[in-house]
C-alpha cells in the first residue's frame, strides 16, 4: 500500500530515528509477493491492510486465503510481520520491535 518512498510512514520512521524502510520489498524470488515496508537486514516487515471496511481484496475469500499463504511463507523465511489498518499504526510497537531486532542483529554479528 505504499504511495511513494517519502510518504508519511517513512517520515515518521525517520522522526523516530528508525532507518528508512524499503517500500514494496520482494522477500522471495519465486513469487511476486511484496511487503509494504521492510527492513530486510533484520527481516522485519509492516503491512498496511487496506479495504477492510469496503470489502476490499484483503477481506474477501480468495484475497484473504492468498494473504494467509504469503504471511505463512514469510514466517517460514524467518520474517516478523506487523499488520495494521493504515489509520491505526502502533508506532511504539514498531519502534520497540525494530530496536529489539537491531540488538539481536548486532549481537549475532559480534559473535561471528
Amino acid at each position: 500500500m505504499p504511495i511513494k518512498s517519502d510518504d508519511m510512514f517513512t517520515r515518521i520512521c525517520k522522526s523516530l530515528k528508525i532507518e528508512k524502510p524499503e517500500p514494496e520489498h520482494k522477500f522471495v524470488k519465486d513469487r511476486r509477493w511484496r511487503i509494504d515496508y521492510a527492513w530486510p537486514s533484520i527481516k522485519l516487515g509492516v503491512e498496511l491492510e487496506g479495504g477492510i471496511y469496503t470489502k476490499g481484496r484483503h477481506v474477501r475469500g480468495k484475497g484473504y486465503a492468498n494473504d494467509m499463504e504469503k504471511y505463512n511463507r514469510m514466517a517460514e523465511e524467518g520474517w516478523c510481520l506487523l499488520r495494521y489498518e493504515p489509520t491505526k499504526i502502533d508506532w511504539k510497537q514498531i519502534e520497540r520491535l525494530y530496536l529489539l531486532c537491531k540488538i539481536a542483529e548486532d549481537r549475532i554479528n559480534h559473535l561471528l
